[in-house]
């Protein structure tokens, strides 16, 4: 692995990015492969910007807590998933449960929930409301199979 800047390419790609940009690999570098953060932060040091391990540690955190917030449903995912539950009642219970269980996993590890309680609660009636209806298509068929005969 390269560990110095001398080494590479006038033409190197990160030499043509700005601060703004090498800072921002330093502050995700899950989101770049290690040798360009290393590479990064050596450019930002011959630019005369000097970039304490403390101040990359606290940008991480502050990412990661941004990361951590739950994320708020659009309207038409709700929409969605209610007229799947009352219209096509086994794909309504698949899609309810699918967004229920939604995780996303941080840069540190951990996996956490994609949605907060509150939006939960409409996947959790969704389901519901996808499972009764499906009970009440089968109640419905057996009625008209027994009326029938």
């Amino acid at each position: 692995m390269l560990q110095n800047i001398s080494e590479l390419s006038p033409d190197y790609y990160l030499f043509s990015f700005s601060d703004d940009e090498l800072l921002e690999i330093i502050n995700k570098p899950y989101e770049w492969n290690n040798q360009d953060v290393i590479i990064s932060r050596q450019i930002l040091e011959t630019r005369g910007k000097h970039i304490t391990a403390e101040e990359i540690n606290r940008i991480q955190s502050e990412r990661v807590k941004e990361l951590s917030r739950p994320e708020n449903s659009s309207v038409s995912k709700l929409i969605t998933g209610y007229l799947l539950a009352v219209f096509f009642c086994p794909v309504g219970i698949f899609y309810a449960l699918f967004l229920l269980n939604a995780k996303k996993i941080l840069p540190d590890g951990r996996k956490i929930s994609v949605y907060d309680n509150d939006i939960k609660t409409h996947f959790r009636m969704m389901a519901l409301i996808s499972a009764v209806m499906c009970i009440l298509v089968v109640v419905g068929q057996i009625k008209n199979n027994w009326i029938q005969a």
